[in-house]
């Protein structure tokens, strides 16, 4: 147990960015024994965005799962797998890694892709068919039950007004400022805006983007969203016996994500964050 142990930290001290305090707290779940639920984000995957509306954007929802960033980034998930995942099962039966398919993009962040029930049909087939095939990829590439594929809605379903009260008030916090074309915000600060904006555009494949109000209603969307979606893991979640001691194992946005959960939640609530994926040093 000691060199298993002993094994993981040095690879989470060697090879991910993250604070003493998050360090220390991943180690006192790892040296207590305690139930530890890793888990991180896959963004279906759609076309890249067009102007809709004055403040709507419209894309493609697509079914390629070769496109995602399991598929595209296993190498550095097979490390991940092999050095922290699996040799943990091996000395602790309540390890769970979970990626939450982000599903409800097409409802929160592009509601015109889903403006009749025909579209709203199309696009749950396609979540389902991809939450499917990624689990079935999962289980190839790292073996069966290492990872779990979760779409997201199904913890919306349970928690939806709770999820919804947070969202509201997140996004209506959003204030024009007078000085500057980023709003100000009750929950973040402007440069955390700022900096969601500038990765927005590489994400999205919207390069020089102008700030427009199409694209700044977006971040407010896509901020609000994923500090309502960290609020309800950390607060309700985390609460359920499956879903215990959350470690957040982001893929990417090595600042702007901590930062924007942290506006809600505040550090204290934050809890454990090991940026071992997005965040790994090569090996050379």
């Amino acid at each position: 147990m000691i060199v298993f142990i002993g094994n993981i930290l040095d690879f989470i001290d060697k090879n991910s960015a993250r604070s003493n305090i998050e360090y220390s707290q991943f180690n006192r779940l790892i040296q207590n024994g305690s139930p530890i639920t890793f888990y991180n984000y896959e963004c279906p995957i759609r076309s890249n965005l067009k102007p809709y509306s004055d403040l709507e954007f419209i894309c493609e929802w697509q079914s390629n799962i070769d496109k995602t960033r399991l598929i595209k980034n296993q190498n550095l998930e097979k490390r991940f797998v092999d050095n922290v995942i699996l040799p943990l099962k091996q000395i602790n039966e309540n390890i769970r890694y979970f990626k939450f398919l982000a599903d409800l993009n097409p409802i929160l962040l592009y509601p015109e892709t889903i403006n009749s029930n025909e579209k709203r049909k199309n696009v749950k087939r396609i979540m389902l068919k991809t939450e499917r095939e990624l689990q079935n990829e999962a289980d190839k590439l790292f073996g069966c039950g290492t990872i779990t594929i979760f779409r997201f809605s199904q913890i919306y379903e349970i928690f939806e007004k709770e999820y919804l009260e947070i969202y509201n008030k997140i996004k209506y916090s959003f204030k024009d400022e007078k000085s500057s074309e980023i709003p100000i915000s009750d929950y973040f600060k402007q440069k955390t805006f700022r900096n969601l904006l500038d990765e927005l555009q590489k994400h999205c494949g919207i390069q020089n983007q102008p700030l427009n109000p199409r694209f700044i209603e977006l971040g407010k969307r896509v901020a609000s969203s994923y500090a309502t979606e960290e609020t309800i893991i950390r607060n309700f979640l985390s609460k359920e016996s499956w879903f215990e001691n959350p470690v957040a194992v982001p893929n990417e946005s090595l600042f702007t994500l901590p930062a924007l959960a942290n506006g809600y939640l505040g550090k204290e609530k934050r809890g454990t964050w090991i940026f071992v994926n997005g965040g790994i040093k090569n090996e050379n």
